[in-house]
């Protein structure tokens, strides 16, 4: 996450272009990239000045610390559950708990009824509200519930973890 952090950086502060022809190695004209490493300056939390340093040798320093080589990649969930709850007027388990989740996408498939998610104990006075045709990501690890404002609308979700 850390490299991640700090190529957006790399990308923000130098425009794309620039960031990819230095990740790659070349500069912009396509030659060689020169000898001397890039340094973005920036401020930390702290107020301190902190200084990113890209060496010609690939390795990345941060306020002077070596991070090494840096390897940027992302990486899916290693599992996918999907599934279609039917709401009701009372709270049901729309997913389940799971400590590894990283994301769970809900929708709600109605084309006319409000749905509200929530931790255990949702109502439709203290619930998320989803309108019909409405999509939401979560990513807390809790069981989560749902109910309808009314009928039985359908809710689908695909919960994502490891």
């Amino acid at each position: 996450m850390k490299a991640f952090c700090v190529l957006l950086l790399v990308v923000a502060a130098l425009g794309e272009a620039r960031a990819q022809s230095l990740i790659h190695g070349k500069d912009p004209a396509g030659s060689a990239a020169s000898s001397n490493p890039v340094v973005i300056g920036g401020v930390g939390s702290t107020g301190q000045a902190v200084k990113l340093k890209l060496n010609d040798d690939g390795t990345l320093e941060i306020g002077g610390i070596s991070l090494g080589d840096v390897t940027v990649s992302q990486a899916g969930a290693a599992n996918a559950a999907g599934s279609q709850v039917a709401a009701s007027t009372t709270a049901g388990t729309l997913v389940v708990a799971r400590a590894t989740r990283r994301t769970c996408l809900v929708r709600n498939l109605d084309a006319a009824i409000t749905v509200y998610i929530g931790p255990a104990g949702v109502s439709v006075n203290n619930g998320m509200p989803i309108r019909p045709g409405e999509s939401v990501v979560v990513s807390a690890v809790t069981l989560w519930q749902v109910i309808a404002a009314s009928g039985a609308p359908i809710v689908a979700t695909l919960d994502e973890y490891d």
